[in-house]
């Protein structure tokens, strides 16, 4: 959950967190996020080597205008939920909330140039009706779902297509060497000889 920490409150978010845990989604606020030094690393570590930024926190490359404490943890967080493969982003910002306006696309921006699923809720305020988030919740219910299955699908299909190789590479060598299969090409059993 993307947004600032009187978002917390079932009152202001009118229970949507609730909502999605009710679903089965566990909900982690930008402040309840790991900064564990190995999962840092394997998510921002490419981009600390490369020089895009000073360390895994650093904002810098995304957001330059760092006025508001609360802002920058929502654009980490963003950062944070774009690398992480099992996490998406819901972002929460109360309606005319002037500190989270200019942020707005760069927090979509983010998640997006990721291909992580983003939802909103970007108009909280206190007239929201019920009954209209109850039906968004239950979109995104019915998005995640589908999404969750395609990823699935794919990550079997990719399995499948190494197991065929696998088996083909096995063939192509019981063909040319026989059933002594060498564990190395010839050449490089030579090397290693030597």
């Amino acid at each position: 959950m993307l947004g600032r920490p009187y978002h917390h409150d079932p009152g202001l978010n009118h229970e949507i967190l609730e909502e999605f845990q009710k679903l089965g989604y566990p909900i982690f606020s930008q402040n309840t996020l790991p900064i564990d030094d190995d999962l840092l690393e394997r998510l921002f570590g490419e981009e600390v080597r490369a020089g895009m930024i000073t360390s895994p926190l650093d904002i810098t490359d995304a957001w330059k205008n760092s006025y508001s404490c609360s802002t920058n943890h929502k654009v980490w967080a963003a950062k944070f939920t774009a690398r992480h493969p099992n996490l998406v982003a819901l972002e929460m910002s109360s309606f005319k909330c002037g500190h989270d306006a200019p942020i707005y696309g760069v927090i979509e921006g983010i998640i997006e140039q990721s291909g992580t699923p983003y939802f909103c809720f970007k108009d909280l305020d206190e007239n929201k009706p019920t009954g209209s988030i109850k039906i968004r919740v239950e979109t995104i219910d019915y998005f995640l779902r589908r999404y969750r299955e395609e990823v699935i699908r794919k990550r079997k299909a990719s399995e499948d297509i190494e197991a065929q190789l696998a088996a083909l590479e096995a063939q192509l060598r019981r063909e040319k060497y026989g059933d002594t299969v060498p564990l190395m090409e010839p050449e490089a059993q030579g090397m290693a000889a030597d």
